[in-house]
């Protein structure tokens, strides 16, 4: 939230403003946000651009996404305007930390013009107050997350959390032996459903005029069923399972026949 007002006070100002990522894929996902964001805040997605190495989208935009060597590249060349930028934000900063490409991090902040605000996102630094120290900056902590950390300990299926209450494994209703024996006739029933109708239909017409035929079809009928059971009970379509087995079982007699 404090990165996208940074971001937000770049364009509303006139100036510029610089999002780094440690990942091409990253730059991606934040160039797609930061254009629906630029829309919600009344500006054009265009004003928001992507520099990689081997990809521009606006490289002119106001705002760009960029990979954390763009960035240190232009710093060392002297192509970094510090008189339009704003603010520069680096997103998982904790790669600081990297032993072959941290220093990338810490270059780009020595070279930084000290008039340029710096803001570095990270959920992983141990010592944050210490990087702050060093930048003579501050230091902002939250601990809000979207899904809460809770300490447990998983014991018979079952999670006991240290507050005392506990949750049962989802898996756990798997081993059930009435669930498991819904789960496995299932499929049977719904096999039988979709193919009686249909051996019933065919039987009634085909089997008064010629019996080899109407064994012919009844035997597909049952091989396309065991196709539908077997989808079921295998979680993936049930009709391309069955043309699937047909096609099996139809290629195994005709290859027998040639044999």
């Amino acid at each position: 939230l404090i990165a996208e007002a940074a971001l937000f006070e770049a364009l509303k100002t006139g100036r510029r403003a610089y999002y780094t990522t440690p990942l091409i894929a990253l730059t991606e996902q934040k160039l797609r946000e930061l254009q629906d964001a630029a829309v919600r805040w009344g500006f054009q997605p265009d004003d928001v651009g992507l520099v990689t190495g081997n990809r521009r989208v606006n490289p002119n935009a106001p705002v760009l996404v960029v990979v954390a060597e763009i960035l240190f590249n232009r710093l060392l060349h002297h192509e970094f305007p510090a008189d339009e930028i704003s603010a520069v934000v680096m997103d998982e900063f904790h790669n600081f930390n990297d032993p072959e490409r941290g220093i990338v991090w810490e270059f780009s902040l020595g070279l930084l013009p000290a008039e340029v605000r710096l803001m570095l996102l990270s959920a992983t630094v141990g010592n944050a107050n210490e990087i702050a120290d060093w930048l003579d900056a501050g230091c902002v902590r939250s601990d809000w997350r979207p899904v809460d950390l809770q300490e447990g300990v998983y014991l018979d299926e079952t999670i006991h959390f240290l507050g005392g209450h506990t949750k049962l494994d989802p898996r756990r209703r798997q081993s059930d032996p009435l669930i498991a024996l819904v789960n496995g006739t299932a499929p049977l029933f719904v096999s039988l459903i979709i193919i009686t109708p249909l051996w019933l239909a065919v039987a009634g017409v085909a089997l008064p005029l010629a019996p080899l035929t109407a064994a012919i079809v009844t035997a597909f009928l049952c091989i396309f069923g065991l196709g539908v059971f077997l989808g079921q009970v295998g979680g993936t379509s049930w009709l391309w399972s069955g043309i699937k087995t047909l096609l099996i079982a139809g290629a195994t007699v005709l290859l027998v026949l040639l044999l």
